[in-house]
């Protein structure tokens, strides 16, 4: 029976065996039970990577590309960015609107000021997401990176965070 990441289930299920492993990335190498499943899954949970201050002054010198609205995905080609820049200060673009104010860090806590943006209409799916957009930005509470470099920024009363990447 192979062992790794140090977990390994293994039950007898009528006459069919479970096993269950864990390898080192924290993935479940699993043969029938899902309740057996369930009790791995919760046991990487500990896995988890310990979150990283992030230095505001690395998050400057690009323009972050929003790539999912807590959980609701973005409009193709619709261009929502996020710019820090010197002093505390941020910018970008809403998708349809130019927008502009301030950002302070303290650990892993974030909080943007409301933004001042142009007033130019769009289509209304744009507006709306471009709504939904500033609205999270008031609401952002934590920042971090995920292992792939994303940023994520954490949002008050959502269930997943607003996933920015790298501008090209």
């Amino acid at each position: 029976m192979q062992v790794l990441g140090g977990l390994n289930f293994s039950t007898l299920t009528g006459p069919t065996r479970t096993v269950l492993t864990i390898d080192s990335d924290c993935e479940v190498h699993i043969r029938t039970t899902f309740l057996a499943a369930t009790l791995v899954l919760a046991a990487c949970a500990h896995k988890q990577p310990a979150p990283v201050v992030i230095d505001p002054k690395t998050l400057g010198g690009t323009a972050w590309q929003l790539e999912d609205l807590a959980g609701r995905g973005v409009i193709d080609n619709s261009h929502v960015t996020l710019q820090f820049l010197a002093d505390g200060k941020v910018a970008g673009s809403g998708g349809c609107n130019r927008y502009s104010g301030s950002v302070a860090f303290k650990g892993l806590l974030i909080k943007f000021t409301p933004m001042a943006s142009t007033m130019m209409a769009c289509v209304p799916a744009l507006m709306d997401q471009e709504t939904r957009y500033f609205d999270a930005l008031t609401k952002a509470d934590t920042v971090s990176y995920d292992k792939t470099g994303a940023l994520l920024i954490g949002v008050k009363d959502e269930p997943k965070p607003l996933l920015f990447r790298k501008g090209k």
